[in-house]
């Protein structure tokens, strides 16, 4: 992997970089972090994972070797980040002694069109189950807004 820095070199090509990234494993941190210092990323040189219509990265993670793909949502879907929060919602608490439960929220208002699909090791393929789970909410979304011929 190159030292430069690939979002300096991303405004110099046609193609843009994907900044949202979904990995192969959860974190209890939640909050900001300087990725732009400790997680750096760039375009794959490696034939053994390069695909050849797909933007592919390569990057070291906590000393594991990753490989990304970029994924392009549908025209017709957006994509947002959500992040649990511990807040007491008073109409859901029934005494003093029940704990609140994590809550969802809306991240931020940018819609996410693209992002990368990271795996450990090796590259994600067309079978990854997180890429079925989109396509098939999608399709399950499609049908509920499907009309019902009379």
């Amino acid at each position: 992997m190159s030292d430069q820095d690939p979002l300096a070199t991303a405004t110099t090509t046609t193609t843009t970089i994907p900044i949202t990234h979904l990995f192969p494993f959860t974190s209890s941190l939640e909050g900001p972090v300087n990725s732009k210092q400790y997680f750096q990323f760039a375009r794959t040189t490696s034939l053994e994972h390069k695909h050849k219509s797909i933007d592919t990265y390569e990057t070291n993670l906590m000393g594991r070797r990753m490989i990304g793909y970029s994924v392009e949502l549908p025209k017709n879907v957006n994509g947002h980040i959500w992040q649990y929060v511990q807040t007491p919602n008073p109409d859901q608490l029934d005494d003093e002694t029940e704990e609140p439960e994590p809550r969802l929220i809306k991240k931020s208002t940018e819609h996410i069109s693209q992002f990368i699909l990271w795996k450990k090791d090796k590259a994600p393929n067309d079978q990854d189950a997180r890429i079925k789970a989109i396509e098939d909410w999608h399709n399950i979304t499609d049908a509920v807004h499907e009309p019902i011929p009379l």
